[in-house]
């Protein structure tokens, strides 16, 4: 049964070899009008595509699949804060995989805007794993999320660039390092105006960076409140990174992490 799905041309244009412009013609895949769930939108849509979402709860995983396309509730549209925690992507659907996957090599073109990941379990971003990419996460809430090893938030791995900005996350957690987010392998990421609070791991409640000689991780944190974030292991005390960690070794070369204009505050290693 073909979709009728709602377009609209939005600004965009390719310059031919003879400097010619062309309008390009992308798409506007509504959730859940035009598809049921998410992902399936995601797997109908092509580079420039946004796949706009209704509030509502959906209990699904979703991968982006390589493509540079936004996935964004209809706060993009009508700029309507309330919806962020009106729309909603569970993943509390009995498998043990992030809500949000980005892994496949999408550009700062990929972005997430404007709704709640929760209940998200892995064993690395529970919530949203990132690796080899370097998307653009504006205006979402990640809350109630767990992993097994780091990052219960945010993942970053494998020389990935993502950008966060004007985010919130909450009530995460991780058994070994990053209970919010989670850096490793070379990535570098730019976190902006967030708060990360009453989040949990044994290193680095709010935000672990992992350092390894061959690939240092690094990060630029500017207007970051951390606040209520606990350094724990297995119930014992911990003096390792209430707000945040920087797992470097002696042998670790160029990694750097940049703290301009953030808070700490009630953040605890115990």
């Amino acid at each position: 049964m073909a979709v009728n799905l709602r377009t609209f041309r939005l600004t965009a244009l390719l310059t031919t070899a003879l400097g010619i412009a062309l309008p390009l013609e992308a798409r506007i895949l509504n959730v859940p009008d035009d598809f049921q769930r998410i992902q399936t939108a995601i797997d109908s849509s092509a580079n420039g595509d946004t796949v706009l979402i209704a509030p509502g709860t959906y209990r699904e995983t979703i991968d982006f699949l390589g493509r540079n396309i936004t996935v964004a509730g209809q706060y993009l549209t009508t700029g309507d804060e309330g919806l962020i925690n009106r729309t909603m992507i569970s993943g509390n659907i009995g498998n043990n995989r992030s809500v949000v996957s980005i892994r496949t090599g999408e550009s700062s073109a990929a972005q997430l805007i404007g709704l709640t990941i929760r209940d998200g379990r892995a064993v690395a971003g529970a919530g949203i794993f990132i690796a080899g990419s370097s998307p653009v996460i504006r205006r979402v809430r990640i809350t109630r999320c767990l992993a097994s090893v780091c990052g219960g938030g945010i993942y970053a791995t494998r020389v990935s660039m993502p950008i966060i900005r004007d985010c919130i996350i909450d009530s995460c957690q991780a058994a070994e390092f990053g209970g919010a987010v989670a850096v490793d392998d070379g990535a570098e990421i730019r976190i902006e105006t967030s708060d990360l609070r009453r989040n949990q791991s044994n290193k680095g409640g709010g935000l672990a960076l992992h350092g390894t000689r061959s690939r240092p991780p690094s990060g630029w944190f500017e207007g970051v409140n951390f606040t209520a974030n606990q350094a724990i292991s297995n119930g014992n005390r911990s003096t390792q990174g209430g707000g945040a960690y920087l797992i470097y070794s002696d042998t670790v070369r160029n990694a750097y992490a940049a703290f301009v204009g953030c808070k700490f505050e009630a953040d605890t290693a115990y």
